[in-house]
């Protein structure tokens, strides 16, 4: 796993999408978020398109959380209300921590950009050492969201691996 405290987190990006599973449409979600973790000093380590299949994901989820693969997950696609729309399910089946902080945070954020945001279903949590977060589908709203976490995914990623965090990394920058 990477060094948290320097910066250098690698980081799994999964895409949930039927059409780009199907390679009927190009997985411009997941190339949002790679884009935007790689700017903020985070490796992607793995890349994958898993068509909307709630065992499948969550079975990725915990084999890449149980084998201490990467710091990261971050999925996109899934979080809507549609029929198929399986990510938070399988993401609560899998985690042992849930983080209401993070979800607060990205709703507030989509909020500001529409009142759609509030059909977003997204989870965030925690399995081992390891940190699962869902974003929408939508490029822009994925970023949004993430903008709204960056500031603490860095020390969240810390504690979780009980790497030494002091009392003034608990403060605001």
């Amino acid at each position: 796993m990477g060094e948290a405290n320097t910066g250098d987190l690698s980081v799994a990006v999964l895409t949930l999408s039927e059409r780009v599973a199907a390679g009927v449409r190009a997985d411009i979600g997941g190339d949002a978020i790679a884009q935007a973790v790689a700017k903020h000093g985070m490796r992607i380590t793995h890349r994958q398109v898993i068509a909307d299949d709630r065992d499948v994901l969550a079975r990725e989820l915990q084999r890449l959380c149980d084998q201490g693969v990467v710091d990261a997950i971050f999925t996109t696609g899934g979080t809507g209300l549609s029929e198929k729309d399986i990510t938070p399910e399988a993401t609560l089946a899998v985690i042992e921590k849930r983080l209401p902080g993070m979800e607060w945070a990205m709703l507030q954020a989509g909020l500001q950009k529409t009142p759609h945001a509030m059909l977003s279903r997204s989870v965030v949590g925690t399995r081992r050492k390891t940190l699962i977060v869902n974003l929408p589908g939508s490029p822009k709203g994925a970023i949004e969201n993430l903008q709204a976490i960056f500031p603490a995914i860095h020390h969240a990623i810390d504690v979780l691996q009980k790497k030494q965090v002091s009392d003034s990394a608990h403060q605001a920058n």
